[in-house]
C-alpha cells in the first residue's frame, strides 16, 4: 500500500466531499501556468510574470459518465476556456476581479454548482502569493450588486470636481488648483472635452471608443498644468489616491467600460458623466467650475443636494 501526503487544502476539500449531504462530481484544472502581464504596481506594468491557476468546479452527478461519451459530459475544457477568455478580454490590475470573472464563466452551465478559483503569482516573492475564492451559483438571477458598493467606504470623503473647457482656459484655474491641494479631502477632477471626436465615416461603437480615449487624453493634457496632479484610470489607482488625500485627474474610459450600471448620454456634456460616476463612487460632494455664462445656466437648473456650482471667477470657502 502506498501512502500519499495530502496538503492542508486537499484535506479540506476531501472533508467537504465526504461530509456534504448533497454530493457532487468535480472537474478541475491544476497547476495551469500562464505568463501574463498583471498587477496594479508600477513595477508590474510593461512586463510579464508567471501566474498559476487552480480551478475546481463542482457539478451535478452525471449517470452518463459510464457511457464514455464526451458529448454527454461537462468537459474540463470549460475551465481552460474560462481562464483564457478572461485573460484575452483585458489587462487586470488585481487577481480578485480576474478570479471573479473566471468563476462567473465556470458557473454558467446548468450542471455547475460551485467553483473554487485559486490564482497565485509565482515570481513576486521567494514564495507564492495569491487569492482563493469559492463561489456558488445564485438561486436567483435578480441579485444586483453595484460595482462600487465594496469601495464606497474608501471613497466616502471624495470630492468630485468637473471643470468646463472654458474655465480651463482661464488663468485663474491655477488658483483653484492651489486651493484643492490645501483641502483635507481628496479631489477627483473631471475635464470637459478639449478635443472633439474627428468626423469620420466609422461605426458608432468605434466613434464612442475614440471619444472615450480623447477624454483620457484630455486628462493627461490637464495633468501637466500642475506637477502635483496625478492621473487615475482604474479603481485601484483611485482608492490609493483617495487614501493619500491626493488631487487626481480622472481618465474615465475604463470606468465607463467596466460600469455595471447604464451610463447616461454624455455627448453634449461630460458634466453628466462626472455626476453619474460621482454617485457610483458614493462621493461626498460634486463641484462644477464653469465660466460666467455656464454658471448662470447651471444655476437655473435642478442640480441635486450634493451638487455645488461655481464660476471660475468665484473664490469659495470650499
Amino acid at each position: 500500500m502506498v501512502y500519499m501526503k495530502a496538503s492542508g487544502r486537499e484535506k479540506e476539500d476531501f472533508l467537504q466531499v465526504i461530509t456534504d449531504d448533497n454530493p457532487s462530481d468535480h472537474i478541475f484544472v491544476k497547476d495551469f501556468v500562464k505568463t501574463i502581464e498583471i498587477g496594479a504596481y508600477q513595477s508590474e506594468r510593461g512586463c510579464k510574470q508567471k501566474v498559476q491557476f487552480d480551478v475546481t468546479l463542482d457539478i451535478e452527478p452525471n449517470p452518463q459518465f459510464s457511457e464514455d461519451n464526451l458529448e454527454k459530459i461537462l468537459s474540463y475544457e470549460l475551465i481552460v476556456d474560462a481562464i483564457n477568455k478572461e485573460l484575452e478580454s483585458q489587462r487586470f490590475n488585481l487577481l480578485e476581479p480576474l478570479a471573479e470573472k473566471i468563476a462567473e464563466r465556470c458557473l454558467e452551465p446548468d450542471e455547475a454548482r460551485r467553483v473554487t478559483v485559486e490564482i497565485q503569482k509565482l515570481e513576486r516573492i521567494s514564495g507564492r502569493l495569491g487569492v482563493r475564492m469559492v463561489r456558488e451559483k445564485l438561486k436567483s438571477d435578480n441579485v444586483d450588486q453595484p460595482q462600487y458598493c465594496m469601495l464606497r467606504k474608501n471613497l466616502a470623503n471624495l470630492i468630485v470636481v468637473h471643470i468646463s473647457s472654458l474655465a480651463i482656459n482661464s488663468k485663474k484655474i491655477y488658483h483653484w488648483l492651489d486651493k484643492f491641494h490645501e483641502l483635507p479631502q481628496p479631489i477627483l477632477i473631471f475635464i470637459d472635452r478639449l478635443f472633439e471626436v474627428p468626423k469620420l465615416n466609422i461605426r458608432e461603437t468605434v466613434s464612442k471608443r475614440i471619444d472615450m480615449l480623447l477624454l483620457d487624453q484630455n486628462a493627461w493634457f490637464f495633468s501637466d498644468y500642475d506637477h502635483r496632479l496625478c492621473t487615475v484610470s482604474n479603481l485601484t489607482e483611485l482608492v490609493v489616491s483617495v487614501r493619500n488625500n491626493k488631487v487626481s485627474v480622472c481618465c474615465p474610459s475604463n470606468f465607463i467600460i467596466n460600469s455595471s450600471s447604464s451610463i447616461p448620454d454624455y455627448k453634449n456634456s461630460t458634466l453628466t458623466l462626472a455626476k453619474f460616476l460621482a454617485q457610483e463612487f458614493g462621493a461626498d460632494r460634486i463641484v462644477s467650475i464653469t465660466d460666467k455664462e455656464e454658471f448662470k445656466k447651471n444655476s437655473a437648473g435642478k442640480l441635486g443636494k450634493k451638487f455645488e456650482n461655481y464660476s471660475i471667477e468665484d473664490w469659495p470657502e470650499m
